[in-house]
């Protein structure tokens, strides 16, 4: 972001998918904070910054939404390192504002949990300007929706689980990453597979047979038990 950006009033988005970095070990799936399309704050400070489990962020709590006075939220945790991006997220008028970013090094189980907090830093952010109608709209819809919690997403995570317990891989150098639903076209699903150093990754189209999320689930994984992870696979 630039400082000429910040007097423009954004949008928010909040989309549910698997993080972008390959640690199969993660949980997931993730509430990615788009503001105006734009994954704007995965690049600030040191390290690669990723987005809370959905299910931690998008609580009944909801810390996502503006507070008097404001308050810190962590929105993007890092990765490697377990430090996090903290603005202050508060109202003002008709304009959600998150201010004062702030690092801070060692977070804990949740967006509002500083108890292990041992330190912080302020960084170069522009204070990011939001239309608060819409985005109190779009934490209200995506906290209600629990979209996590849907069959495509229950499927996508017991496959996960069935391949973290028993692996299948296209081959040695490659590690199972994450599984989940291809928004356009039901009963399919995308399998991503890491490098083991995680430079690279290429993705397998599952076909999932009819069924409860358990059988749909075993349908793939069975699919793939039979030699087939390395048929569709693309970079």
């Amino acid at each position: 972001m630039s400082e000429s950006d910040e007097a423009e009033i954004r949008q928010l988005e909040i989309c549910i998918g698997p993080p972008d970095i390959g640690d199969g070990d993660a949980v997931y799936p993730v509430a990615r904070l788009m503001i105006d399309g734009e994954d704007a704050l995965a690049d600030v400070g040191k390290w690669r910054l990723g987005p809370w489990p959905a299910e931690q962020i998008l609580t009944a709590g909801a810390p996502m939404l503006p507070a008097v006075p404001p308050r810190r939220v962590i929105v993007d945790a890092g990765w490697p390192d377990p430090d996090g991006l903290a603005p202050q997220i508060g109202r003002r008028g008709d304009v959600v504002v998150w201010s004062d970013f702030h690092t801070v090094f060692e977070i804990s189980d949740g967006p509002l949990d500083f108890s292990e907090a041992y330190g912080w830093a302020p960084v170069s952010v522009p204070d990011v300007l939001l239309d608060a109608s819409q985005y109190t709209a779009e934490v209200q819809r995506a906290t209600a929706a629990r979209e996590w919690e849907s069959v495509p997403w229950q499927t996508a995570l017991l496959l996960h689980s069935y391949l973290r317990e028993g692996p299948i891989t296209p081959g040695d150098q490659w590690e199972v990453g994450f599984a989940e639903p291809d928004r356009e076209h039901g009963n399919q699903y995308r399998l991503t597979y890491w490098t083991v150093d995680l430079h690279a990754s290429a993705v397998v189209p599952l076909t999932a047979a009819p069924g409860p999320a358990e059988q749909q689930a075993r349908s793939m994984y069975d699919y793939l038990s039979n030699g087939q992870h390395g048929r569709g696979l693309v970079d």
